[in-house]
């Protein structure tokens, strides 16, 4: 093992100065490793927050949601901005989100 690994590093150790090297290889692996875990972490958290978002529902129900905030505040061209959340709903059998069950996420596919 010492001497393939000194092959690979293009240099010649002493037992002792080949433990070193390889222990801070090995430091250094396991620096990464935790780095990975933090990273996985992170994206699992942001995951979950998303599936809790109210914004997780169909994409018909969101459509209907601004819809119906449009319907209540009715500001200066709200009907316009209504006709084109019933446009876009029309074209929803384009849109499909697909739940996937084993990992708790929701993700968007455009045909």
């Amino acid at each position: 093992m010492k001497s393939s690994y000194e092959r690979e590093k293009g240099v010649t150790l002493e037992f002792d100065d080949y433990l070193e090297h390889l222990n801070r290889d090995i430091e250094a692996l396991i620096e990464r490793i935790q780095d990975k875990v933090r990273r996985i972490t992170e994206c699992k958290n942001e995951l979950q927050g998303i599936q809790r978002s109210p914004l997780a529902g169909t994409f018909d129900d969101t459509i209907n949601d601004m819809i119906n905030a449009e319907m209540r505040k009715k500001e200066k061209g709200f009907e316009r901005r209504i006709e084109m959340f019933q446009e876009l709903k029309k074209h929803s059998k384009f849109i499909r989100i697909q739940q996937d069950y084993s990992a708790g996420t929701s993700l968007l596919f455009q045909r």
